[in-house]
């Protein structure tokens, strides 16, 4: 099996090798909507790394534990991975792949977004969301390389390791990929649900801030919220437009960093600048995701939630960064 697969290479059948996550991207990318480019480091990577660094016994002795004992395990078995050594021809397999992506962008830094895709999430039945590691602003090799480890690592966290005992997958042997896209610096970002909680299902509810977008997924501040009708893309009542006095940016050196916003930009629509990401007829039709036509709906099907960011600076339009099941 390959140690690496680009978003645009992945199909249906490669579920195994590049996880939930990945998967979907994949899937979206392949039907024509703008996602940030990005390459897959695939789960044989990570079987290499296993076996050369000899974890196996520890992994199957974690996985016959009772959950009460598992968690040192876990964090024995987190350490270990973080500190394994890394084959010459998977690190030259990772470097050649970033230094592609770099030069899609005509830059000699080229920050990227490092992302978990385990096999076993974003299913219906198992999200396992915010379970597995992201790091975000990751700025040259090294640090790609050293990420790829924490990811990897963050398949046995503790949370981990009791999501999957509450949803009897304690037994089964996780595999994990790790997806490796362009960093999109984004003005606004937010979520998509095609389903609203209130409303049903011929209403979609649109959650946005400005930033990077972890404000809305983390639920650690306030968020406007537009709830838009699905198939007219009208808004069916007037959105709440909260007050937002920080948002998360990309720190010069790498990571994130918190700005405070003027007073005036924090009681502003975040989507004055980025209105394509409010649902409104010029940027989602019928059944489609954030800047698709009507008619090419794998978006904004039924009890599905879409991440989508817009950097208009950057590049125009929203770009589209996680699409997971709604269970």
């Amino acid at each position: 099996m390959r140690t690496i697969l680009w978003l645009d290479e992945i199909g249906e059948e490669d579920h195994t090798q590049v996880g939930g996550k990945a998967l979907n991207l994949g899937r979206i990318a392949r039907a024509g909507i703008a996602v940030p480019p990005g390459f897959c480091v695939t789960t044989a990577a990570y079987q290499d790394f296993v076996t050369a660094n000899a974890l196996q016994p520890a992994i199957q002795a974690l996985l016959s534990l009772p959950a009460q004992e598992a968690r040192d395990a876990a964090l024995r078995l987190q350490q270990a991975i973080r500190a394994g050594h890394l084959s010459a021809a998977m690190c030259e397999a990772v470097r050649t792949a970033y230094r592609r992506l770099a030069a899609t962008e005509e830059v000699m830094r080229c920050p990227v977004a490092v992302r978990s895709s385990a096999t076993a999430e974003d299913l219906p039945t198992a999200s396992f969301a915010g379970l597995q590691a992201t790091l975000f602003n990751v700025q040259d090799e090294m640090q790609l390389l050293r990420a790829i480890l924490e990811c990897w690592a963050s398949l046995w966290s503790p949370r981990a390791v009791l999501y999957r005992t509450h949803r009897e997958q304690a037994q089964q042997l996780p595999l994990i990929a790790v997806l490796v896209q362009r960093m999109v610096d984004a003005e606004a970002a937010g979520v998509v649900f095609s389903q609203h909680p209130i409303f049903g299902e011929g209403t979609v509810l649109i959650e946005a801030a400005f930033g990077l977008g972890e404000t809305v997924v983390s639920g650690t501040g306030e968020v406007d919220r537009y709830s838009v009708d699905r198939e007219t893309c009208a808004e069916i009542e007037p959105p709440t437009i909260a007050h937002k006095p920080q948002k998360r940016v990309m720190a010069a050196q790498g990571g994130r960093e918190i700005h405070r916003g003027a007073g005036r930009e924090a009681r502003c629509p975040c989507t004055d600048s980025a209105r394509s990401a409010t649902g409104r007829q010029d940027s989602i039709g019928p059944g489609a995701a954030p800047g698709m036509p009507p008619g090419r709906g794998v978006g904004l099907c039924r009890r599905t939630a879409l991440r989508v960011a817009v950097a208009p600076h950057h590049r125009p339009g929203p770009q589209l960064l996680h699409r997971r099941p709604a269970r």
